[in-house]
C-alpha cells in the first residue's frame, strides 16, 4: 500500500501574501501537512506561466518529494483556465493534492474548475473526432 505523502508546498502570488500565507499554514496543519517549502511570488503576473516561483514550484511537483500544493485559490496560480488545466494535470501526474485554503472558494472553485475544464475536454475531443 502507498503512503501518503504529508509534506506540502504553499504558493502565494499577489497582494496580502502574509494574510494568504497565515490560511494556507492553518490550513496545512489542519489537514496534517507538514510545510516545507513556501514560495512567495509577491506581485508577478498571474498570466505570466515563466514567473520564477512556478517554475520552482514545477521543480518540486517533479521531484517527488511533496504530497500537496497549498495556495488561497486558483488564481493565485493562473488566471487563465488552460494555464490551469496544465497545471492541475501536471500535479495529477505526480499524484498531488492541489488544496485551496480559502474554504469559501475551495469546494465551489475547484468544483466550477473541474467542470469547465471536463466540458473543453470533451469538446475537443468532438472537434477532433469530427475532423476524421
Amino acid at each position: 500500500m502507498k503512503s501518503i505523502n504529508k509534506s506540502a508546498v504553499v504558493y502565494l502570488r499577489g497582494h496580502s501574501t502574509n494574510v494568504q500565507k497565515i490560511k494556507c499554514l492553518e490550513v496545512a496543519k489542519r489537514k496534517g501537512y507538514k510545510v516545507v517549502k513556501v514560495i512567495d511570488d509577491g506581485m508577478a503576473s498571474a498570466n505570466n506561466g515563466s514567473r520564477k516561483g512556478i517554475k520552482l514550484l514545477k521543480t518540486i511537483m517533479g521531484s517527488g518529494t511533496v504530497g500537496a500544493i497549498i495556495t488561497l485559490s486558483p488564481d493565485r496560480l493562473f488566471r487563465n483556465i488552460a494555464s490551469q488545466h496544465a497545471f492541475t494535470t501536471l500535479a495529477k501526474v505526480h499524484d498531488l493534492a492541489v488544496i485551496y485554503a480559502d474554504t469559501q472558494t475551495n469546494a465551489t472553485a475547484k468544483m466550477m474548475v473541474d467542470q469547465i475544464l471536463e466540458a473543453v475536454k470533451e469538446y475537443a475531443k468532438s472537434v477532433n473526432q469530427n475532423r476524421g
